[in-house]
């Protein structure tokens, strides 16, 4: 009995023993399966539910204390399933993330966390993640993909900054300076007014944002998209400029005398202009076009709420990882506004019926207007220019009839007119010159999305009534006022000299 009681405890020693000496063993175990983990989120609120970011596990590693990854291991989405540790030369080479990702993305395996509006973080080991960026929703298109990243988390949360390149467009037209809007520099803003055949000018600029990440790049084409509206005639590209360098390189479909419609300005690559876009550029496109007779025009009234509206739209690259042109988006469209006024004229006499043979011109200063007459409008004329409707006559003289005693002049930029009547009626005397001013304040307003125009105009709309005998007409001056008062005075005075003569004869 005692002898198995013996070998009884000698057993339990002996497990006991075996017990101790797998402790050690045991925790070391425990120590190396028990990994701290890391939060990894996207930097920005706006990100993390307009992108979708899938992050792949490329290595994993123990953090030194300052942070430097030691014991680098194969992660689990390194392509085709590698493991075990990782050559110090192959770990020099991976942090170029592009290069990297785009020769061994197709073979990449899992992604170990999705990023979007849902989930906006995840918890991971120390090591080094690929990041990418493989969908985004955003109004109109208008955003880019970000480059692809490499991130290492070591002793702290690490966190994805995005990187993209996302460039702006504006669109400005030229006005006079003394008339030009509010805060206009030199002249040029979102809205300006002129005369129907003048030739003015446009400018669509391109801001292109300071970003090293071009490099990513293969070719970074942008188009320009611009719209006219259809009373705006296309007449020519006057300059092409990145900074203060000329730009040859571009092809357009604008069309000279194209009225109204769309039409596209591109250059292949931004990065192949001789300029270093790296730290941002501008490139400005100026072309010259001027108001046709389709042109909406307003007057004192400033009827309608339709306007001569102008948009450019930017078309740009917003794929950094994408192969050749790669893929594109579209910013929204920005807007500017052209104003044209007309004057309405009413011929009548004193009993507000219509006068025939009656004659009218227009004068800036001592120089008559020319018109482009068709029917009953008359537009305002420049002979170099052709797109004005067939049938019409080219004129000084507006001529009024029983038939048609109300005529139109269309297309006058703001200043101060004069309408005179050339031709007199057979019966009747010459009316009064008429003084025709026109002034307009107007801006894009608040909405970026139209603009508002105020009018203050003297006799833009015009009830020219002509009269018989020797009395002229009231055509917004002193009028028949005038020689009321001569004839009351005549009268008074020959009453005067008949009272005098009866007290002489007394």
């Amino acid at each position: 009995m005692k002898k198995t009681i013996k070998k009884l405890a000698a057993l339990l020693l002996a497990g006991a023993l075996a017990a101790t000496a797998a402790l050690p063993a045991m925790a070391e175990e425990t120590a190396t399966t028990t990994v701290a983990k890391h939060e990894i989120s996207v930097n920005t609120a706006e990100d993390a539910t307009t992108h979708t970011y899938k992050v792949y596990q490329i290595y994993t590693g123990t953090p030194d204390e300052e942070g430097k990854l030691t014991d680098v291991q194969y992660g689990s989405s390194y392509p085709g399933g590698k493991t075990g540790a990782v050559p110090k030369a192959e770990l020099d080479t991976v942090k170029d993330a592009r290069e990297w990702a785009k020769a061994n993305a197709a073979n990449i395996g899992a992604e170990i966390a999705t990023l979007d509006g849902t989930t906006k973080k995840a918890d991971v080991v120390p090591g080094w993640y690929l990041v990418l960026d493989t969908d985004y929703v955003a109004s109109e298109g208008d955003d880019a993909y970000s480059a692809y990243m490499m991130i290492q988390v070591d002793n702290d949360n690490a966190t994805i900054n995005p990187k993209r390149t996302k460039p702006s467009v504006d669109k400005e037209v030229l006005d006079d300076v003394a008339d030009a809007e509010a805060g206009s520099e030199d002249g040029w803003g979102e809205t300006a007014d002129h005369e129907i055949g003048e030739t003015f000018q446009f400018r669509l600029t391109a801001n292109l944002p300071a970003d090293t990440d071009y490099s990513a790049y293969e070719k970074y084409p942008i188009t320009f998209n611009d719209t006219m509206s259809a009373g705006v005639t296309f007449e020519k590209i006057d300059s092409v400029k990145i900074g203060n360098t000329d730009i040859t390189d571009y092809s357009s479909t604008a069309a000279a005398g194209q009225a109204g419609g769309s039409w596209t300005l591109s250059i292949e690559d931004a990065k192949a202009l001789g300029v270093d876009i790296t730290n941002g550029a501008q490139i400005v496109v100026v072309y010259s076009a001027h108001l046709n007779t389709s042109a909406i025009v307003h007057n004192a009234s400033a009827e309608g709420t339709e306007t001569n509206e102008n948009t450019v739209s930017l078309t740009y690259s917003n794929n950094p990882d994408a192969t050749g042109n790669g893929e594109t988006a579209t910013t929204p469209e920005d807007h500017v506004w052209v104003f044209t006024y007309k004057v309405l004229n009413n011929k009548v006499d004193k009993n507000d019926k219509a006068v025939a043979g009656a004659g009218f011109t227009l004068y800036v200063g001592e120089n008559a207007v020319s018109l482009y007459k068709v029917g009953t409008n008359y537009y305002k004329y420049d002979s170099s220019k052709t797109d004005y409707p067939e049938g019409g006559d080219v004129v000084t003289e507006m001529m009024t009839t029983e038939e048609a005693n109300a005529f139109n002049i269309i297309g006058l930029d703001v200043g101060t007119y004069t309408l005179k009547e050339t031709k007199v009626p057979d019966g009747y005397v010459q009316c009064e010159d008429i003084t025709v001013e026109i002034s307009a304040t107007h801006n894009e307003n608040a909405s970026e999305t139209s603009a508002d125009l105020t009018l203050t105009t003297k006799n833009t709309e015009n009830k020219i009534v002509n009269l018989t005998g020797s009395t002229l007409p009231s055509t917004g001056g002193m009028g028949t006022t005038i020689f009321y008062v001569i004839g009351g005075i005549l009268v008074l005075a020959a009453v005067i000299v008949l009272i005098s003569k009866r007290r002489v004869q007394q």
